[in-house]
């Protein structure tokens, strides 16, 4: 898809590839932060990685659907369906499963590397200087 997508228009290939996973990265920090506030070290890395698939999938379609919505190639992908009917019958299964998959993995990591001192312990409990 993304030599395709290049030979349509390459600046814009670029965008779609590169602007949603830089914006991923930048949510999950903030994601993380937020839950390690409320929350122990699996249950932060458990909804981290459930919202890394979540919005990889969110930014990364809706990148594909606002730069190259319009062209025949996407249009072919949607086999005519609704835009929005199309991106979820293109995702559906797989996304669900990535979600649940990077939950399970990413709190089992997680917990692993807090355990082994690798990720500092969580903030609940601590008093504020």
């Amino acid at each position: 898809m993304g030599v395709v997508l290049f030979g349509i228009n390459p600046v814009f290939a670029f965008v779609q590839r590169f602007v949603p996973r830089l914006l991923d990265g930048i949510c999950l920090g903030f994601i993380f932060k937020g839950m390690r506030k409320v929350s122990n070290t699996y249950v932060a890395c458990a909804v981290t990685g459930f919202f890394s698939a979540f919005l990889n999938t969110l930014f990364f379609m809706t990148a594909l659907v606002g730069l190259f919505g319009n062209t025949d190639y996407v249009k072919n992908l949607m086999g005519g369906h609704n835009i929005i009917i199309g991106c979820c019958l293109m995702v559906g299964i797989n996304a669900v499963c990535e979600m649940i998959s990077s939950t399970v993995i990413t709190g089992a990591v997680g917990a692993a590397l807090s355990k082994a001192h690798l990720i500092p312990a969580s903030q609940l409990g601590r008093k504020k200087a």
